[in-house]
C-alpha cells in the first residue's frame, strides 16, 4: 500500500478552485482506491486521516483575509514567508515514512529523504499576469516557485496549454509534465424543472440570465463580461455567484 500525503491546507479556507479540485479528487480517490493508497492530509497544524473543511466562522475568516490584503505587500510578504517557513517546518517533521506527498498549492515543500513529490500547478497566470495577483503574493511565488517546481518528481497540469506555458516559464522538461484533464463535480447536474423553478424564486431570478461562477479576482476577467453580452446583443442580467476575492465584488 502507498502512503500519500496531501497538502490539504487550501481545504482549510473559503473553497474557491484549489480546493474544489482536491476535495473532488480525493473523494473519489478514498471510495475507489482505499485498498492501494494510505491518505493523510496535512492541514498546517499536523496530520489527520480526514479531509479538512473551511473555516468555522466564515465571517471571521473572511474579515482577517481582508486585513491581510489591505497590509502594505512588503509585510503582506513577510508575514507569509513566516507563515510558509512555519508551516515548512512542520510538514518536514510529519512527511517522513511517506511514500507520496501531493501538493496543489502554490507549490511544493522541502520533503525528507525518500518522498517522492507530485505537484499540481494548475496555469502560469502569477508569472504571465502578475498585474491581476496581488503583489505579496507575486513576491512569494518568484521566490520559490522556479526553484521549488524542479524538485518535483513530477508535475500535473490541466491542459496542453498550461504544460507548454510550464516549460515556456519555468523551464521545466516537458516529459516530467502529465496532463489531467478537469471533469465537472457531481454537484454540476440536471435538476428537475420544479427545483429550478422554486430556487429562481427564491432569489428572484428571471427567467433568462448569464451566470458567472467564481471568485471576484482580478485575475477572473469579470468585467468583460457585462460588455461581451452588449456586444452579442443579449439583452440579460449578469448573475454572479462566488466568494468577493482579494480584489473584486461577486
Amino acid at each position: 500500500m502507498i502512503r500519500l500525503l496531501v497538502n490539504a491546507i487550501p481545504l482549510t479556507n473559503v473553497a474557491t478552485g484549489i480546493s474544489r479540485y482536491l476535495r473532488c479528487l480525493y473523494s473519489v480517490l478514498e471510495r475507489e482506491h482505499s485498498c492501494e493508497l494510505d491518505i493523510w492530509y496535512f492541514d498546517g497544524v499536523g496530520i489527520r486521516r480526514d479531509m479538512p473543511f473551511g473555516p468555522e466562522n466564515l465571517a471571521r475568516w473572511a474579515f482577517m483575509a481582508d486585513v491581510f490584503w489591505k497590509l502594505p505587500p512588503r509585510v503582506a510578504y513577510v508575514v507569509r514567508l513566516w507563515v510558509h517557513r512555519r508551516r515548512e517546518r512542520l510538514f518536514q517533521q510529519v512527511a517522513s515514512g511517506f511514500d507520496v506527498y501531493h501538493e496543489a498549492g502554490f507549490f511544493p515543500f522541502i520533503t525528507p529523504t525518500g518522498v517522492k513529490t507530485v505537484f499540481t500547478l494548475h496555469d502560469m497566470s502569477i508569472s504571465r499576469f502578475p498585474e491581476h495577483h496581488p503583489r505579496e503574493r507575486v513576491l512569494f511565488m518568484s521566490r520559490f516557485l522556479r526553484e521549488r517546481t524542479a524538485l518535483a518528481d513530477r508535475i500535473l497540469t490541466v491542459s496542453e496549454f498550461s504544460r507548454n506555458e510550464i516549460v515556456s516559464v519555468l523551464g521545466a522538461s516537458p516529459e516530467r509534465i502529465d496532463v489531467t484533464p478537469l471533469a465537472p463535480a457531481s454537484v454540476f447536474r440536471p435538476v428537475p424543472e420544479v427545483e429550478m423553478s422554486r430556487l429562481k424564486s427564491r432569489l428572484g431570478l428571471p427567467e433568462r440570465y448569464f451566470l458567472f461562477v467564481g471568485s471576484g479576482d482580478p485575475r477572473k476577467n469579470a468585467d468583460t463580461i457585462p460588455r461581451a453580452l452588449e456586444v452579442a446583443g443579449l439583452d440579460i442580467p449578469l448573475v454572479s455567484v462566488g466568494w468577493s476575492g482579494w480584489g473584486g465584488e461577486c
